[in-house]
């Protein structure tokens, strides 16, 4: 297994895109590209075609999945804040290559990685296996503590803080749900762990630039995506900084020389 990296909410923010795609990991994106307070309808719209193109152009590479702001775009009932029809206008002829390329769900190794999380509540609720939940499709669960009738909330829906209860003997990596006023101290990628099951949560690139990194060995740590070299201090890759003793590409050219 090679080096991955999990990339959490995008919301249009191209330059995440750009420095993921840098790097010399495998690359998961999580979903939400679309609909933002900060990029307007086109950024958003060309942050997820330049998500589209590099899951066509690198399929065993890079990993994109949907998120609910996507679904919000294709599935009437999935309808969410910060819809905005000017971008429903730009994504129509989007749609059918979302639909094609953007996954539900993603294995990396023994990590599950989906939007916003497999929930044990929401199993026990409709009687059903992990397994049984995947093969199933049907995702559309929105939980109360997001405005919806679920028990809790499904793949897209599920919140990290008020509804994530971990799947025994399950690891799983989501995004969806950004720290709330109760998480101010909580910077970067947060793990919750319980009944020997962990779920992280990778949703906090507005915050931080850090995402998480599944290594060969299957172990998971927290790391920035974008940081400085160690000898110019110029901006760099973090990813590929780590495959250069931390030094950008300049200054690790001249020590090799």
């Amino acid at each position: 297994m090679e080096k991955t990296i999990v990339v959490g909410d995008i919301h249009g923010h191209i330059p995440t895109v750009e420095a993921a795609l840098a790097s010399p990991c495998n690359v998961v994106f999580v979903g939400d590209y679309l609909d933002s307070f900060s990029q307007g309808p086109e950024n958003q719209v060309a942050c997820l075609r330049m998500v589209l193109d590099a899951v066509e152009a690198e399929p065993d590479r890079v990993v994109a999945l949907r998120g609910n702001h996507e679904m919000s775009y294709m599935v009437l009932e999935m309808r969410c804040s910060g819809y905005n029809q000017h971008t429903a206008t730009l994504v129509t002829h989007l749609q059918q290559r979302m639909w094609d390329t953007l996954k539900a769900f993603h294995w990396v190794g023994e990590y599950l990685i989906t939007h916003a999380g497999v929930d044990q509540e929401l199993l026990d609720s409709e009687q059903i296996t992990v397994e049984e939940y995947l093969e199933g499709g049907n995702f559309l669960q929105i939980g109360t503590s997001r405005g919806g009738y679920a028990y809790a909330g499904g793949l897209y829906w599920n919140d990290f803080t008020a509804e994530m209860i971990p799947v025994p003997g399950l690891k799983q990596v989501v995004g969806h749900s950004n720290s709330n006023r109760n998480e101010r101290d909580v910077e970067g990628v947060r793990v919750k762990r319980m009944n020997g099951g962990e779920t992280w949560c990778v949703d906090n690139l507005n915050r931080t630039w850090e995402v998480l990194m599944i290594d060969v060995d299957g172990v998971a740590k927290p790391v920035p995506l974008l940081d400085k070299c160690r000898n110019c201090r110029e901006a760099g890759n973090y990813i590929d900084l780590l495959s250069r003793e931390g030094r950008c590409e300049t200054c690790y050219i001249q020590r090799e020389m």
